[in-house]
């Protein structure tokens, strides 16, 4: 449940580094009681091809491209430090093949990561030096292998910081017409220390009006009613291509501490993008429960989502039935 006082939940757990993409809540009145059961199955690990795991070891926060021709992800390297990464898709090896970083955004103390992109190759990451928001913008060059025009974006709620408390934006998603942007918005105790703790996580948006991004607290609360909790965390969301289908992460609070947090990929859906969301429910194939899940993005009939093994953060795929 949304609270008014530093922008969301308040209730206390350690931090993992929950800091992924987000969609849009659900609503009671949207005579859509819980999402209808959709099946996914065949869950299997996604190499993606020369990708040097000596160098980077970690594929965290995957997204691919609406048009299914890239890969984007972050190193995960540390909490406070990740670089973007990317791959594009060849279709005669049917894979992934990694291509190196993104140019000229990435740097050896700060954190970039968590991307995202529109179909006009609008590109969007968290960046711990972007004010006022954490969340930069640009245009995705492939053939250079950089962003254009890249800029701060404004309209979101700004990074907070009283004492040791932070309450921050983590995040992104963008709706594929470019006119949504998704992100969590979390409140940390001891910020930028060892101790670090999240104390709250829950997702919300903006739109876009004209040139800029607006948020609007009453419509964003009411559409994700159904899909923040008072007990747990809310993070990591994807939205598919018409705005009617959300998913996203579920971690389940007092297991933060454990050696594998109980976490859950959810899914819900409503049936036009001014009614709230249903009540989530779990996708079918993951691993949930069993393994630490997060992360998911869509692109077609296929599902991806990173999976920890063993501390280390791999890719993995489960296709709709």
């Amino acid at each position: 449940m949304y609270h008014q006082i530093a922008g969301i939940k308040t209730f206390s757990v350690l931090f993992l580094f929950v800091y992924m993409a987000f969609w849009w809540g659900c609503g009671g009145d949207s005579g859509i009681n819980q999402a209808p059961k959709t099946d996914f199955d065949n869950p299997g690990l996604v190499e993606i091809i020369g990708y040097p795991t000596a160098i980077y070891q970690n594929v965290q926060e995957p997204f691919i491209s609406r048009d299914g021709q890239y890969l984007f992800f972050s190193s995960g390297q540390s909490e406070f430090n990740k670089d973007l990464l990317y791959a594009k898709w060849d279709i005669t090896q049917d894979s992934f093949v990694f291509q190196g970083e993104i140019q000229g955004v990435n740097t050896a103390s700060n954190l970039e990561a968590n991307p995202t992109m529109d179909e006009n190759y609008n590109f969007f990451y968290i960046n711990n030096t972007a004010a006022p928001a954490w969340i930069s913008t640009g245009i995705f060059q492939p053939e250079t292998m950089d962003l254009s025009s890249n800029t701060s974006i404004l309209g979101l709620p700004s990074i907070e910081l009283s004492g040791s408390t932070a309450t921050v934006n983590m995040g992104v998603e963008i709706s594929s017409d470019g006119n949504t942007l998704y992100f969590s918005r979390a409140v940390f105790l001891n910020a930028g220390q060892p101790n670090q703790v999240i104390s709250a996580s829950d997702i919300l948006f903006a739109k876009k009006i004209g040139d800029a991004f607006v948020y609007d607290e009453t419509t964003a609360v009411m559409i994700m009613q159904n899909i923040n909790t008072d007990e747990d965390l809310e993070y990591a969301a994807c939205i598919s291509e018409d705005g009617l289908e959300i998913f996203f992460t579920r971690l389940t609070s007092d297991t933060i501490t454990d050696e594998t947090p109980d976490s859950q990929i959810m899914r819900a859906v409503r049936p036009n993008t001014s009614e709230a969301f249903s009540v989530p429910q779990p996708v079918d194939g993951i691993p949930n429960h069993s393994k630490f899940v997060e992360a998911p993005t869509l692109y077609g009939n296929t599902l991806y989502y990173h999976q920890f093994d063993d501390g280390v953060a791999n890719l993995y795929k489960v296709t709709m039935q």
